[in-house]
């Protein structure tokens, strides 16, 4: 059955029942798979139009027919073709734009180090219901006989956001995993020498429940900054950092944490991403105000409160949706021109979102983006530039300005 229709120039989705809200756009049709791409490729065949594969997108396809690529997963008769296969599916599953699959790959480079919030306010509620848990922990949560409607705590939460992120990594031979908390001294180190994903998947999910079947300790604090200055002293090598917290750090102010994130020795190496945790805005602030103030550094919040923010910056064209925030939650620190920039209120060039989707967008399904994006009218003489040329809006206007904004001192993060 076909997946999409192309018609006057732009492809949609074809939809098993139409949206149950009226939209004043349809958003730009999200291609997943390779399988995806061969359809898309045929629709615009018939319709006389050349499908165009950005290269980053082809390479990275390539790499699971790689022997150098595979040899890094260190276990013996590994079969790229049914990672690629399986992979797919989880692209299928949570709509990742199949242009992103690049970008994940990247993490192969890295070791990762995520450290976890046990305080005691972990224990309070968040905004995420039960019912919108990823596939392990609505499980537990049936078998548990939890009410599904019901709020998840932080505590809840941040597993199953760490169980979401395994489903992905599982397929991606990155260094060692280590998983460790605020207060309390075990922790976990995942490896995948050895293990196929399916194998390393079922493991690191059961290590990570078990660890979170201790609830915190009320009286646990938020030592954020003591945290951060050890993991960044013990790092070694590339390093992807992550910091899933709920509320301020115990143990400093938030601008002496900012200081010192900013000048971390070799931020290039120790990109760090803030996972907040929390159903007040008002808590986590901090963390968006941070990010902003140094090179490789990321914050993301649940999907719904990132979902509202980028659809009301850059309009209802744009495809967010779930696979977009969960790559954000994995790599947006290494990638400040596009996913690290999906915040950005200016629009976004015809290249980024080429190089997103893993297809190059037909003129009319940028001009439909472009339309509908609310600051464009704001960028109408440079039009020709967001369209046509090869760089990002950051690349090319520099940081975002906004009054009383910190953006302008934040040159840095325009290295690639």
């Amino acid at each position: 059955m076909p997946k999409y229709k192309f018609e006057n120039g732009i492809m949609q989705p074809i939809y098993a029942a139409p949206p149950t809200i009226a939209v004043p756009v349809l958003p730009l049709a999200i291609v997943a798979t390779e399988d995806d791409l061969a359809e898309a490729t045929q629709l615009q065949s018939d319709a006389g139009r050349a499908m165009v594969v950005p290269q980053a997108t082809v390479v990275a396809i390539g790499e699971f027919e790689n022997p150098e690529f595979l040899s890094r997963y260190k276990c013996q008769n590994i079969d790229g073709d049914k990672i690629f296969e399986n992979l797919s599916y989880k692209f299928a599953q949570y709509e990742v734009p199949v242009g992103l699959l690049s970008k994940l790959l990247a993490l192969t480079e890295y070791k990762l180090n995520i450290i976890l919030d046990d305080s005691g306010s972990m224990l309070g509620d968040t905004d995420s219901i039960k019912n919108q848990a990823s596939g392990y922990m609505l499980e537990h949560f049936k078998r548990a006989r939890c009410h599904l409607g019901a709020q998840m705590t932080r505590w809840e939460e941040e597993e199953d956001r760490l169980h979401t992120m395994i489903e992905f990594l599982a397929y991606i031979p990155t260094g060692p995993i280590t998983i460790s908390f605020l207060n309390r001294a075990d922790k976990i180190v995942l490896h995948h020498d050895g293990k196929t994903p399916e194998l390393f998947a079922a493991e690191a999910h059961e290590k990570i429940h078990a660890s979170f079947r201790a609830q915190p300790d009320p009286y646990h604090r938020t030592p954020t900054m003591a945290k951060m200055k050890a993991a960044f002293a013990s790092a070694s090598g590339l390093t992807m950092h992550y910091l899933f917290t709920d509320g301020v750090p115990s143990d400093c102010n938030t601008d002496d944490l900012g200081k010192f994130l900013a000048k971390r020795a070799n931020p290039s190496s120790n990109p760090l991403t803030f996972v907040s945790c929390t159903n007040v805005d008002a808590e986590a602030e901090w963390m968006k105000e941070i990010e902003e103030r140094g090179p490789f550094m990321a914050e993301v919040d649940d999907y719904n409160d990132e979902s509202q923010e980028v659809l009301r910056k850059q309009g209802p064209a744009f495809p967010y949706c779930r696979g977009l925030w969960l790559m954000c939650l994995l790599v947006a620190a290494i990638n400040p021109h596009d996913l690290d920039a999906l915040d950005d209120s200016r629009p976004i060039s015809k290249f980024t979102l080429d190089n997103l989707m893993g297809r190059v967008l037909t003129k009319e399904e940028y001009q439909q983006y472009w339309n509908y994006q609310p600051r464009h009218t704001e960028f109408v003489k440079h039009f020709r530039r967001f369209a046509e040329e090869a760089n990002s809006t950051l690349g090319m206007f520099g940081p975002e300005t906004e009054p009383g904004g910190l953006a302008a001192s934040f040159a840095s993060k325009l290295r690639w």
